[in-house]
């Protein structure tokens, strides 16, 4: 599936999400329109990210460009440039920007699970989930946590982990492929301590 699938996939499945602001509109009076229906101001801003229209049988696109920024202005003509830059082929989405303070990425592979995980801002996370940033801890186990062996240093809590294993769970108990396919999810810890997934993709 890909990346606007799988947000309304974590939605059915009542897991902590965004809620993206899809823009339908191509020319800047369109876009402008859009973005006064949803923006307001924000201390954090607002992160702009793209993607094709929801495909559940497609696979999740890679390395496409986000921004995030904080005026209406810029974000009407972050959206216009983004929309240029990536084509018609994918649509602009927008949602607000939140307070990230560590996070990684669960590789869920039947009987086992690989989290690997760093602390940082949405910035030096994002660097991580693309592969440009080492973790800075990895942490194998089976599902329900029964056995599990921890490398690196600490960086995911107790309670870290609870929410994350509630999160497994969930889409081990669900008819998804993640009991064949190997399923990736990215999340994060909130400054407010609540847990957000950002994307779910199954490896085939």
């Amino acid at each position: 599936m890909n990346k606007l699938a799988s947000i309304y996939f974590l939605q059915r499945l009542n897991l902590p999400t965004i809620h993206p602001n899809i823009i339908r509109g191509r020319s800047e009076s369109q876009v402008r329109r859009e973005v006064d229906s949803f923006y307001h101001n924000r201390e954090l801003g607002w992160v702009l990210r793209c993607g094709e229209l929801p495909d559940e049988h497609a696979r999740v696109e890679k390395g496409l460009p986000w921004n995030k920024l904080k005026d209406k202005e810029e974000v009407v003509k972050g959206i216009l440039k983004m929309q240029k830059d990536v084509g018609q082929r994918y649509v602009v989405f927008c949602h607000p920007a939140l307070n990230l303070i560590r996070g990684g990425t669960m590789l869920v592979e039947g009987d086992r699970v690989t989290i690997e995980a760093a602390t940082g801002n949405d910035m030096e996370l994002s660097d991580m989930f693309r592969g440009h940033r080492n973790p800075e801890q990895t942490i194998v186990f089976k599902p329900g946590m029964m056995s599990h062996t921890y490398s690196g240093k600490p960086v995911l809590t107790r309670s870290d982990l609870y929410d994350i294993r509630s999160v497994e769970r969930r889409l081990n108990w669900h008819d998804l492929d993640a009991v064949v396919d190997p399923v990736v999810v990215e999340f994060s810890r909130l400054g407010d301590g609540s847990l957000y997934i950002h994307d779910l993709s199954v490896v085939r």
